[in-house]
């Protein structure tokens, strides 16, 4: 996504898909105006849209054109790609309650970027308030 807001500017509205797993198989899902509009603001709302261990990858793309970029993606308990608009403003909550049997789970981080609740973002250093 740093990429595409390079590309087409930080006015741009990105349009976000899912694949994620359940008990039938794979699936994907695209989402609505109003979700598209959020996830463009806050990206990593999407890592906490789905069921624990239901979501497997998610990609966007700037509305009106043809590629989709992989912005999440994880194999098992291990996330293989998240890009860094997403880790910006991931807080510690959506990790400890979703994603803490992976990789993105790490108190070296958290002590790193001095966190103190789960309102805390993981990997920005929470003496500055705001995420670029």
């Amino acid at each position: 996504m740093d990429r595409l807001f390079e590309h087409h500017g930080p006015e741009a509205q990105l349009e976000f898909r899912a694949i994620t797993s359940n008990k039938a198989g794979m699936g994907i899902s695209d989402f609505r105006d109003f979700e598209n509009k959020a996830f463009t603001k806050r990206p990593s709302g999407v890592l906490q849209y789905y069921k624990k261990g239901a979501l497997q990858t998610v990609e966007a793309r700037v509305i009106g054109q043809d590629y989709w970029v992989t912005i999440f993606k994880r194999k098992g308990k291990t996330i293989t790609l998240v890009d860094a608009q997403v880790l910006r403003d991931l807080k510690v909550g959506t990790i400890n309650q979703l994603w803490h049997n992976t990789n993105l789970y790490s108190w070296e981080q958290y002590k790193h970027t001095n966190t103190k609740t789960w309102d805390s973002y993981v990997f920005i250093d929470n003496k500055q308030v705001t995420p670029a």
